[in-house]
């Protein structure tokens, strides 16, 4: 911790390109120590079957964790074929399919502990679907 109350966190995902060698390496960065906070509990693998329309999750796109809404769910053409997830953002506005492996239902870090968000709670809290400008 240094003496403006920041830790220093290296992330296991996110890379920094901006080293000047061309060689990407894991990013690090002083962070306020309030928004620190531990993983979420992954879902089960039969996690699959919980999931619906309309439930807010994270999605694991681009280095990150985004969350958004799951807008429509995409089945296989055949048995070997998983189904997949189509999840809406609002900012940016895109609309993206998602295998299970990559979703996971959205928690809120309240008092030192991961509450579940609660279901459809979007429609009510004015969260914008995606529209068509």
């Amino acid at each position: 911790m240094n003496n403006d109350g920041e830790l220093f966190v290296e992330y296991q995902s996110l890379l920094d390109d901006d080293n000047g060698d061309g060689v990407s390496t894991l990013l690090r960065e002083h962070v306020k120590r309030h928004l620190v906070r531990p993983l979420p509990p992954r879902l089960p693998l039969a996690a699959e079957h919980v999931l619906g329309l309309y439930d807010v999750v994270d999605a694991f796109y681009h280095d990150g964790w985004w969350t958004g809404v799951i807008t429509r769910i995409v089945k296989g053409n055949d048995v070997s074929t998983s189904r997949k997830f189509q999840v809406t953002f609002q900012d940016p506005h895109e609309q993206i399919e998602f295998r299970i492996s990559d979703l996971r239902l959205h928690q809120e870090w309240v008092n030192g502990n991961w509450v579940p968000y609660p279901k459809q709670v979007f429609i009510s809290s004015g969260f914008t679907l995606w529209k068509e400008l």
